[in-house]
């Protein structure tokens, strides 16, 4: 697997969380392979934290954002696990472009 595609992952999360008014703090928890019959890809697990009062509204959108990764698009994003108001975890599938 690739670290540059988790930082590339990381700064995406980022940004959109950037967008909707939440400071985001996130990390690669695990990376694996991924394939289906068409498509290969990188599963990964995000451990995510903020303080901002609009993280859960962000992490309730996560799932229908736009996130734009070069050379792979999204195909899920999923809350996995909810600890606590400002943390979370969540799998995030990212596809090889052709």
């Amino acid at each position: 697997m690739s670290a540059a595609l988790g930082g590339d992952v990381v700064r995406t999360l980022v940004r959109s969380a950037s967008g909707a008014g939440v400071k985001l703090a996130a990390a690669v928890a695990a990376e694996r392979a991924w394939a289906s019959a068409l498509f290969e890809g990188v599963r990964f697990t995000l451990d995510l934290a903020s303080d901002d009062a609009a993280f859960g509204a962000w992490l309730a959108a996560l799932p229908d954002a736009d996130l734009p990764l070069r050379r792979y698009f999204i195909g899920s994003a999923e809350l996995t696990d909810r600890p606590a108001a400002n943390m979370a975890t969540i799998e995030l599938l990212a596809i090889a472009e052709g």
